[in-house]
């Protein structure tokens, strides 16, 4: 039986079937996202920021780091952002605020098994209570962008 060995793809047999080694970063995708967007929404909407990733294996978990950047909400009321699929399927509540704030760097991390190789597609959304308007990307506040880093981890 030959094998060959990889630092990058790990383990490939004589059958063609690969074995990633395990904790190597098999790829990273990147989406900055500066456009000023707003909502005055109580449910939640899309901010425009979402970036794909194609697993190259079932077993691969995906780090998903998500930055924020020019928060801003001009009186106090509840507001959030999450990170959700495709579907809009939630995955996880990233801020959850009842103040009048505003945040110049909000960073969180999540490491998820979504056990496929199909595309994946992750976003943020939000949402503000009582019409109050709340900014993402707000010049006023900050001139650094928002952004969405996916890395497949074996």
């Amino acid at each position: 039986m030959s094998m060959i060995i990889d630092g990058t793809n790990g383990l490939t047999f004589n059958n063609s079937t690969t074995q990633a080694s395990a904790g190597v970063v098999l790829q990273v995708v990147n989406t900055s996202f500066n456009t000023y967007v707003t909502t005055t929404s109580a449910s939640f909407v899309d901010t425009g920021l979402s970036a794909s990733i194609t697993p190259k294996f079932s077993t691969s978990k995906v780090l998903v780091i998500v930055a924020l950047n020019g928060i801003t909400d001009v009186t106090a009321s509840t507001w959030n952002f999450s990170l959700n699929d495709a579907s809009n399927t939630l995955i996880a509540n990233l801020i959850n605020y009842n103040t009048n704030v505003t945040l110049q760097g909000y960073t969180s991390s999540y490491l998820l098994s979504p056990a496929t190789t199909s595309s994946l597609t992750y976003k943020v959304r939000f949402n503000s209570s009582g019409g109050v308007v709340l900014r993402l990307n707000d010049s006023a506040t900050t001139s650094s962008a928002s952004s969405i880093t996916l890395m497949e981890i074996a």
